[in-house]
C-alpha cells in the first residue's frame, strides 16, 4: 500500500490533508533532530514490543534487544519482529491450537486477512491519522469477528481464562510473598 510519506535521505515529503510538506533534515538545528530522535527511539523501541509488555513480557524484552541488536548490525528491524498482531496474543494463540498450526503461520493468517480486508476497502494502513485510525478500527473489528466464529471462540475464552488465572495465582503469590507489617508491630 501506498505510504504518505517519501525520504531521500536528508529530506522528508509528506502529504497531509492533501497538501505535501518538505523537511529538508540538514536545514534542521541539531537540538530538533536530537528531539525527534529522543522522540523516536523509545516510541520504535516500545512497538517492538508489538503488545506483548503485559502479556508475555520476557518476550517483549527478546524483541526489544533484538531490534537494538538489529540496529548495531545495521539493520532496520530484527528478523521476525513486529507485525500487527503479537505472536503471542490470545486470538493467535486460539487460532493456532484451532487450525493445528504455529503461531507464527496463525499470525500470519490474520496479517493477511487484515491486509487483504484493508486494500478491498481502499485503507492506507499507514496514511494519514485518519487512514491510520480507520486501518486500526477494522483490524481490531476483524480480530474480534476471528475471535467469535463458533471453532476459534471456545478456545479463545479457554486460553483467556488460563491467563487471568495465572495472573491472579502470581498476584497471590506475590502478595503473600511481601513481609506483613501491622500497626501493633510498628508502635511497639
Amino acid at each position: 500500500m501506498a505510504k504518505n510519506h517519501t525520504w531521500n535521505g536528508s529530506t522528508l515529503t509528506q502529504t497531509l490533508c492533501g497538501e505535501q510538506f518538505t523537511v529538508d533534515i540538514t536545514a534542521l538545528p541539531k537540538e530538533i533532530v536530537d528531539k525527534a530522535l529522543q522522540f523516536a527511539l523509545p516510541t520504535l523501541l516500545r512497538n517492538a514490543t508489538a503488545g506483548l509488555a503485559t502479556e508475555d513480557p520476557g518476550k517483549a524484552k527478546e524483541r526489544v534487544a533484538a531490534r537494538i541488536a538489529a540496529w548495531l548490525d545495521g539493520q532496520w528491524t530484527s528478523k521476525g519482529e513486529a507485525s500487527a498482531t503479537p505472536r503471542g496474543s490470545l486470538l493467535v494463540q486460539a487460532l493456532a491450537e484451532v487450525k493445528g498450526i504455529t503461531t507464527t503461520e496463525a499470525a500470519s493468517i490474520i496479517e493477511a486477512s487484515i491486509e487483504k480486508a484493508l486494500a478491498a476497502q481502499g485503507i492506507d494502513p499507514e496514511g494519514d491519522e485518519e487512514e491510520q485510525k480507520k486501518a486500526k478500527d477494522l483490524a481490531k473489528e476483524l480480530k474480534d469477528m476471528f475471535a467469535l466464529t463458533p471453532e476459534i471462540e471456545p478456545v479463545y475464552k479457554r486460553i483467556q481464562a488460563e491467563r487471568a488465572a495465572a495472573k491472579a495465582d502470581a498476584a497471590a503469590k506475590a502478595a503473600a510473598a511481601k513481609p506483613k507489617v501491622s500497626l501493633a508491630s510498628l508502635i511497639g
